[in-house]
């Protein structure tokens, strides 16, 4: 009895290791690398329209532009939407195939370079440090290793198999991949010029809300030291300190701003240089007296470093 009782226990360990070798830990490993891989991918897509707060809208988006427009540094302001619908359609594309487990080899392999591109710029522009921080070269490396496996599997076929797939080249993939990017940026064009200018015109407003409430803070940084400014009815050309010191001054005197209304807005763009032309109407409030008035305004505005800023603009004397 004795025997049989101090058996029992070995016989349940054997087998338990059978079990465990007989597992095949290969398909769960790949199984979980495709799910881990492509949840990722989209639920950073989630978040960037507020998915995850319950949300659709283009607020959670606008703040992703910024964002990118920080690890793009080194690329023109203008491209930096562009890139980022495509990255945003790309992880899209990549999250769904992932999941699915469809064309393995080769979705694998592109999530692999996305991955390293993401941690290139991000090295460029923010240093070594933070792609590590955020594993973006640890999960390339997965997806590289998850490429790799698909490859071999595929290169056990028998020989007939083999022959069947070599009548269906990777070129398939590349041109379906080549199709659906120029499909996704000739789709996001038109929505990133329109979220570039609500940008911009955002912008616009924080400067003239700034200068009437007094926040010599947010105009300092919205209006450049380089800023030159020429009003109608005014010989002398003003620039930065001239702007703040007038700010300051209006709202010293308890000047506040009661309505303030661009009844014609049209936007040139060349470049990182937006043209801003605009009517506009304004009432204002000076120790207790209103006053009203309209004209046309030019604007030049600058995107840097992912913002725009507002260093001069032209005013037409007030009717």
């Amino acid at each position: 009895m004795n025997r049989l009782a101090q058996s029992a226990p070995r016989t349940m360990l054997y087998d338990i290791s059978d079990k465990l070798h007989s597992t095949d830990w290969g398909r769960m490993a790949v199984f979980y690398a495709r799910f881990a891989l492509g949840t990722a991918f989209l639920s950073a897509v989630a978040s960037r329209f507020g998915l995850w707060e319950r949300t659709v809208d283009l607020k959670h988006f606008a703040g992703f532009l910024d964002y990118a427009g920080e690890v793009l540094s080194f690329m023109p302001n203008t491209a930096v939407p562009y890139f980022a619908w495509a990255a945003t359609g790309c992880e899209t594309t990549l999250g769904i195939l992932l999941i699915l487990g469809l064309w393995q080899r080769w979705v694998a392999l592109a999530s692999a370079i996305l991955l390293a591109m993401f941690g290139s710029a991000m090295a460029i522009s923010f240093g070594l440090k933070s792609p590590m921080d955020y594993s973006v070269f640890s999960a390339s490396a997965g997806a590289l290793l998850l490429a790799r496996y698909a490859f071999r599997q595929k290169n056990r076929v028998e020989p007939t198999e083999r022959r069947a797939i070599s009548m269906t080249p990777p070129l398939k993939f590349l041109a379906l991949v080549t199709a659906l990017c120029i499909v996704v940026l000739g789709a996001t064009k038109l929505p990133a010029q329109m979220q570039n200018d609500d940008e911009l015109l955002r912008a616009r407003e924080s400067v003239w809300r700034a200068w009437f409430a007094g926040d010599t803070k947010t105009l300092a940084e919205l209006v450049p030291t380089e800023t030159i400014v020429m009003s109608g009815g005014e010989k002398e050309w003003k620039h930065q300190p001239d702007v703040l010191r007038s700010s300051a001054e209006f709202h010293s005197k308890g000047g506040r701003l009661l309505r303030l209304e661009f009844s014609r807005t049209e936007v040139q763009h060349f470049g990182d240089v937006a043209v801003i032309w605009s009517s506009y109407f304004l009432e204002t409030e000076v120790e207790g007296k209103r006053s009203s008035g309209a004209s046309r305004v030019t604007e030049i505005f600058v995107r840097q470093h992912g913002r725009w800023t507002n260093p001069g603009w032209h005013t037409d004397e007030e009717e």
